[in-house]
């Protein structure tokens, strides 16, 4: 199960920005093979659905993904199984082949947009060292159906076209894409009423793997040797500094943690089970609603005004790619 979710996230999802719509949604020939696709599987394996500058995408390319994701989805041994569809299961996720077409063209189209640009050196071999590493590790994970000489082939250039696109992005479309103290300032002079934080606590646990060891731990454990025994039993990353965690509010964490929020400052909790293992909590401090102050305002508004001029940017990238490179549907499908 890990390894084809792990494939679904590397392999299809090219998480860039959320804007595939500015390709699947304009009407161009991309977006007319798109519905095409969605409607009709009568393309024949093989044929041309979009051009992409040099680059054709076939039909192939998108029943190879579309088959990798849909691969044991309806398997009873995932946690989260969708009900048995038989037949009608293609039907049902038809729209997803459009996605996948949509993606395709988005990451054809950048990559293609990337080398165009002489003053980037794509080329260089070191680029490519991450990308092929993830491909010799993924390839070994591909479902039987989806394998083969030709589908290591579209998982490597999936990979790796990504991963030049996303370099690009990070060293030249987002290069410019700076906060300033001043902007983050105004943001939080116009929005200061409205920054409010709401009750949090901040816990320190211990998680082990077995019940027989929780309730030994749990017997043993005061408010005053908690860190020492949280280093010693949890199997819990935060463990090793003590089991520490938060500041967090209701809701913010797993259904499981909202139990401390009844209990009191210096409180321990029972042993509580979960799907990570057997918890035992101990309140370490309790904040009361109030407003942010600047300085605990600070890294959330500097995230927020950072990740807005890169979504600019990204657009305006897009843009210009939409307008130098061709994207084109062959006639024959109409």
């Amino acid at each position: 199960m890990f390894k084809h979710w792990y494939l679904i996230a590397s392999v299809v999802c090219f998480a860039l920005g959320a804007y595939v719509w500015k390709i699947g949604s304009k009407i161009t020939p991309a977006s007319l093979a798109a519905s095409q696709l969605e409607r009709s599987s009568s393309t024949k394996f093989g044929s041309v659905i979009v051009e992409v500058g040099k680059e054709k995408i076939l039909r192939d390319d998108v029943e190879w993904e579309y088959q990798l994701l849909t691969h044991g989805i309806t398997d009873a041994s995932n946690l989260t199984p969708i009900p048995n569809l038989g037949s009608k299961i293609h039907s049902e996720l038809g729209p997803l082949r459009r996605s996948i077409l949509e993606s395709l063209i988005e990451r054809k189209l950048l990559y293609a947009m990337v080398r165009r640009d002489e003053g980037f050196d794509g080329t260089n071999a070191a680029r490519y060292s991450d990308c092929l590493t993830e491909w010799q590790k993924a390839g070994t994970a591909l479902p039987p159906e989806v394998s083969g000489s030709r589908a290591r082939e579209r998982l490597k250039s999936r990979l790796c076209e990504r991963s030049i696109v996303e370099q690009y992005l990070s060293e030249i479309v987002y290069k410019e894409a700076v906060v300033t103290e001043s902007e983050i300032t105004e943001y939080f002079k116009s929005r200061v009423e409205v920054l409010g934080v709401s009750e949090q606590i901040v816990i320190r646990q211990i998680v082990v793997a077995d019940e027989t060891t929780a309730k030994k731990v749990s017997n043993q454990t005061t408010s005053s040797n908690f860190s020492d025994m949280a280093r010693q039993y949890s199997i819990t990353p935060e463990g090793k500094s003590g089991g520490r965690l938060g500041p967090f509010g209701k809701h913010k964490m797993p259904t499981f943690f909202e139990a401390a929020f009844a209990m009191k400052k210096g409180q321990i909790s029972t042993v509580l089970k979960s799907n990570y293992g057997y918890h035992i909590m101990i309140v370490d401090e309790r904040i009361a609603e109030h407003n942010q102050s600047f300085d605990e305002a600070r890294p959330a508004i500097h995230k927020k005004l950072l990740t807005e001029k890169k979504e600019a940017a990204y657009r305006d990238w897009v843009e210009l790619a939409l307008v130098a490179i061709s994207v084109k549907a062959p006639s024959a499908l109409w």
